[in-house]
């Protein structure tokens, strides 16, 4: 299931945290244990990133919050 380091699943949810929380000043805390690449499947891990990157999204358009934090674990 691993696509390795730089573009393996942790390394997306980053990017993606990152990227829908872009322009609201917040900075996402992300916090990821155990071994994603190896045990979730690719099909799975396309909807980890699509619900990361609309959780944070609605923190950013309804909340009101000064953070987000977002803890994944494998």
């Amino acid at each position: 299931a691993g696509q390795g380091p730089a573009g393996g699943l942790g390394r997306r949810l980053l990017d993606t945290a990152a990227e829908a929380a872009a322009g609201s000043g917040m900075v996402p805390s992300v916090r990821i244990s155990g071994p994603l690449d190896a045990l979730v499947p690719p099909a799975v891990a396309a909807h980890a990133v699509a619900v990361v990157r609309e959780a944070v999204s609605n923190v950013v358009r309804h909340a009101s919050a000064s953070v987000v934090s977002v803890t994944v674990d494998a």
